[in-house]
């Protein structure tokens, strides 16, 4: 009897045991578990995060490199100081060999608009060029090249004079260029207009004091080269007498 009832009481125990060590059992496998999973989504983690970076990186530097070659696309296409435009739109009869002081042996080139340029009422433009190089692009009378408000639309260069006006010793540019005002009966008759650039060092400045003189004082059938240059030296004469 004794013996029976010590077995009861070993089994009691181990059946008491036995759930202590399942437990233990289970506690011990979520940990490693949970470890074997936090170790897997932090490595999938890191691993997505650097792929990202990589794929933007590239998506941004690919998207620099395109917009950067547009740029250089419209750069290229540009074409409004190039020689080749300049040559194409070149006014023969208006441009000349000539040798100015800071700038020695050049060609003057006279330009006339482009049919896209006349119709945005754009006006001639002019450049000193050697060796099919622009050296120099001479600054426009009307603000952006554009006569529309002012004289009326283009029509031609009439003429091109270097002249020393101020007695620097340096040669100064007189030029007329003829417009139509499109107002009145003789609209469509061309009428000359004056500019005026007065060298400086490496430059020519645009002389609007002159211009404004010039045309106010100089009829318009009267407006030559000589005229206007004979003009403006007797000014100069008047003020250095005074």
């Amino acid at each position: 009897m004794e013996e029976r009832v010590n077995r009861v009481y070993s089994g009691m125990k181990y059946m008491k045991i036995l759930p202590v060590l399942f437990c233990v059992f289970c506690l011990t496998g979520c940990y490693e578990t949970e470890n074997e999973i936090g170790e897997t989504t932090e490595t999938s983690s890191e691993g997505e995060t650097e792929g990202t970076t990589l794929q933007e990186s590239y998506a941004n530097e690919s998207e620099n490199e395109e917009i950067t070659q547009i740029n250089e696309e419209e750069e290229n296409s540009d074409e409004s100081d190039s020689i080749e435009k300049i040559e194409k739109y070149k006014i023969p009869e208006q441009s000349f060999d000539v040798y100015l002081d800071d700038w020695g042996e050049v060609t003057f080139v006279s330009c006339k608009p482009s049919p896209d340029e006349l119709n945005d009422w754009k006006v001639a433009s002019f450049y000193l060029i050697r060796d099919e190089q622009i050296l120099y692009k001479f600054p426009y009378r009307f603000e952006n090249n554009c006569s529309r408000g002012y004289i009326g639309s283009y029509a031609s260069v009439g003429a091109v004079g270097f002249r020393d006006i101020n007695d620097d010793k340096k040669e100064d540019i007189i030029i007329i260029t003829y417009y139509y005002s499109g107002a009145g009966p003789t609209g469509m008759v061309p009428r000359p207009g004056v500019t005026i650039y007065l060298a400086g060092e490496n430059e020519f400045y645009l002389a609007m004091d002159m211009i404004e003189d010039v045309e106010e004082n100089i009829v318009e059938k009267d407006r030559t080269i000589e005229n206007i240059y004979n003009y403006l030296q007797q000014k100069e004469e008047g003020l250095a007498e005074k």
